[in-house]
């Protein structure tokens, strides 16, 4: 991603997401230092299981919550704070969708509206509308912001799929 040294590098017992991008001229400019994947395998399955950060946080507050513990085979991505990122998430978004199945629903959530990137990103555990708003590049100016409406699609083994509107004010 939007990286100055891209690269291999060795993982350490104990390495936070700050060990590998310590400072702002870790990152080029134009980097979108609100949304930064972090994409892990889980074994045995190897499987992916997808976190986001923000380097803006982890430069400002050190040792927070943002700053993840990093295991062996993670990988980092910096954002391109200024272009769609469609392209660069396709990769991610085809894994997830094929490692999903009639058990397992797809890890996959969708921003659409007054954002500056409205499109489908990675569902994270325990992840809060705001880290969608912050995926999708943070609202427009234009964006209404006293209200919006999240969807919700109820995926339940050997029943219909149920939709749930649910108004946020």
């Amino acid at each position: 991603g939007r990286v100055t040294q891209p690269g291999v590098y060795q993982w350490k017992e104990g390495a936070r997401l700050s060990h590998y991008l310590p400072t702002m001229d870790s990152v080029q400019l134009n980097a979108d230092l609100d949304y930064v994947l972090i994409i892990r395998e889980v074994r045995p399955e190897f499987k992916l299981k997808v976190f986001s950060s923000s380097l803006r946080q982890i430069f400002n507050q050190p040792n927070s919550s943002y700053d993840f513990l990093m295991h062996p085979r993670d990988t980092i991505y910096v954002f391109d704070g200024g272009k769609q990122r469609g392209i660069e998430l396709e990769k991610i978004m085809d894994q997830l969708q094929r490692q999903s199945n009639q058990v397992e629903a797809t890890r996959i959530v969708r921003v659409s509206g007054e954002i500056r990137f409205p499109d489908s990103y990675p569902l994270e555990d325990d992840m809060r509308i705001s880290d969608l708003i912050r995926a999708g590049g943070q609202l427009k100016e234009s964006a209404f912001m006293f209200e919006a409406e999240l969807t919700r699609y109820v995926v339940k083994p050997g029943a219909p799929r149920r939709i749930e509107h649910i108004k946020i004010a």
